[in-house]
């Protein structure tokens, strides 16, 4: 009797066929995909934490919307070009823009961004916590991308140390999160000023 009450056991390839359906593109099949996969975690881990481990364990090597990095890492003066870059990369050309240049004084302790959106020059100070992100760009840029009116957001999950952002559309990320014990949440809504 207590076998019926427990879970069926998701299949680490039912789990990419799922993402698949919900409309994530991978950059390789699943005869390349599934190895590449299994070299991070075994196929009882993947099964033990549905969805969830896998979505934390995918790259940009693997598919465009998703993507995971360590916050604490801040180390030169570019840094924000690139995570700027990449935060725009994960909604293939959506949401775009251009000049993007990134200032970071590690002696005076003050960092900041600027960029072109639509026509109109951005700066933005942000917050100097070493060699820690500012999550605050992050949300000021989902921001600026959800008041395009798309269809697709920007949802994140940190552990405190890793941020992993997934661009996906409400359905799809309510499915997601349906079938996970640990949630995203919508980018906009969480990180503070």
């Amino acid at each position: 009797m207590f076998g019926i009450l427990r879970k069926r056991k998701i299949s680490l390839e039912e789990q990419v066929s799922t993402l698949r359906q919900l409309g994530f593109a991978f950059h390789i099949d699943d005869e390349q995909l599934i190895p590449s996969l299994l070299e991070s975690h075994s196929s009882k881990d993947y099964e033990s934490e549905p969805y969830f481990l896998l979505l934390l364990t995918i790259n940009e090597e693997h598919c465009d919307e998703i993507w995971t990095f360590d916050m604490e890492c801040v180390e030169d003066e570019d840094i924000y070009t690139y995570i700027v870059n990449q935060f725009c990369n994960l909604s293939n050309g959506r949401f775009s823009l251009s000049n993007v240049e990134s200032f970071v004084d590690f002696e005076k302790e003050i960092a900041s961004v600027s960029f072109e959106f639509r026509g109109a020059a951005y700066i933005w100070e942000l917050d100097f916590e070493h060699d820690w992100l500012d999550p605050n760009l992050l949300r000021r840029l989902a921001n600026l991308a959800d008041a395009m009116g798309e269809t697709k957001h920007y949802y994140y999950f940190s552990d405190g140390q890793q941020l992993t952002i997934v661009y996906c559309t409400h359905e799809a990320m309510y499915q997601l999160n349906r079938k996970m014990r640990l949630h995203f949440d919508l980018l906009t809504w969480k990180l503070q000023d």
